[in-house]
């Protein structure tokens, strides 16, 4: 039985790798795969990675020969002999150029082609016609562009500083400036990359931001007999988000993050400070502006309010050390929050939340009872600005 099954598994990889076609890349590579699709510009492929199928799309400019005829595509090099009937591009990225931290996908005839990094260059070539050049980000440049047999053109992509985020831009350099730039020692050559197209639909990143309770509760006087107040809401806060795109229009993230409020008042001798730990569950409705460049996300969910605990010292208090704590307590909260993107895996957002929520005293780790019912059922709401940074990827 078991010689059958092995037998079977060996026929199976056999007929698996007879069906498959062949790239061959000029940098000496073989890759065995299923050719899914062509274009003008690149091979879409599908390839078993370690048992995970993958498809990709590889420009045809790097492609040496396939089993299937692809000498008649418009982009292909298939032999030396036939590079004096192509035009040869060099698409670069300017040296000092704003956004050293973003790379730029170009695609060529709508097929993407590479991911230019800061201070490097791609080469490609194109049989003579016209091609088009764009790349996006929020904006698109288009560069369109009739290239001739056996010239040389030098095409700069860079961002300029838009409003929200950078603006991407495709310039044709003339030849002699493009030249010194590439071959003067300032950019690096690209190694060719497969490009997957995958929508990045999951998020973490940095949160932050600061707010106002809802109520502030009198603890004092000042030496100007104004009232000294602390919230339970409001105050500071910094914490992690994870959220996923399940849909085009629905979103779902997990917020959990530390916050502290303190005296409305700065006082010289003495400080008070109530902190909690809260964890957010927030799905939210998405509402694109500019595609996936710009979106709002309508949001409301529940909340856990945990480790809630009240500090009051200093000598105007007698320098006594007055510590109130409270249960864990359930919130609700709702939020509106702006999404831009900054690049292909990276955002940031701004955004208003408004949260409600009780907390009740516990004697446990308090050392004193308050008697006052505002401090035994304490209002814990407030209205925060929110802030955040974030890393995209597909899950």
């Amino acid at each position: 039985m078991r010689k059958a099954i092995v037998l079977l598994m060996f026929l199976q990889t056999v007929l698996v790798l007879k069906s498959q076609d062949t790239l061959s890349l000029k940098d000496g590579r073989i890759i065995p795969c299923k050719i899914v699709s062509k274009s003008d510009t690149a091979v879409f492929i599908e390839e078993n990675t370690n048992g995970e199928l993958k498809q990709t799309y590889i420009s045809k400019s790097l492609i040496q020969n396939t089993k299937e005829s692809l000498i008649n595509s418009q982009t292909t090099v298939v032999e030396n002999k036939n590079r004096d009937s192509l035009a040869k591009i060099y698409i670069f990225r300017p040296p000092f150029s704003p956004g050293t931290a973003i790379t730029m996908k170009i695609f060529i005839d709508n097929q993407p082609i590479v991911r230019l990094g800061y201070n490097s260059y791609y080469q490609v070539e194109l049989k003579p016609g016209t091609h088009k050049f764009s790349s996006a980000l929020g904006d698109t440049a288009v560069l369109k562009l009739n290239v001739e047999a056996g010239n040389t053109y030098y095409i700069a992509s860079y961002y300029v500083t838009g409003f929200w985020s950078g603006i991407p831009v495709l310039e044709l350099f003339p030849a002699p400036n493009g030249k010194s730039i590439v071959e003067g020692g300032y950019l690096k050559p690209q190694k060719f990359q497969p490009i997957i197209e995958k929508k990045l639909n999951s998020r973490i990143g940095l949160v932050f931001g600061g707010g106002g309770g809802i109520q502030n509760n009198v603890l004092g006087k000042t030496d100007k007999n104004t009232d000294l107040t602390l919230s339970a809401g409001g105050g500071a806060f910094i914490g992690l988000e994870y959220g996923h795109e399940y849909s085009k229009n629905f979103d779902l993230s997990w917020n959990l993050f530390y916050q502290g409020s303190t005296l409305s008042t700065t006082i010289k001798n003495g400080e008070a400070a109530f902190d909690r730990l809260a964890l957010l569950v927030t799905p939210a409705l998405i509402i694109p502006v500019k595609g996936d460049y710009m979106k709002f996300r309508l949001g409301g969910g529940l909340g856990l309010y945990s480790l809630g605990s009240m500090s009051v010292t200093g000598a105007w208090i007698n320098n006594a050390d007055v510590k109130l704590n409270y249960l864990p307590a359930l919130g609700y909260h709702a939020s509106v929050v702006f999404d831009v993107l900054l690049s292909e895996k990276t955002s940031y957002t701004f955004g208003l939340k408004y949260y409600n929520v009780n907390y009740q005293y516990t004697e446990m780790g308090s050392n004193v009872k308050p008697n006052d019912a505002t401090f035994s059922n304490l209002n814990g709401s407030g209205i925060d600005f929110t802030f955040g940074f974030y890393f995209h990827f597909a899950k």
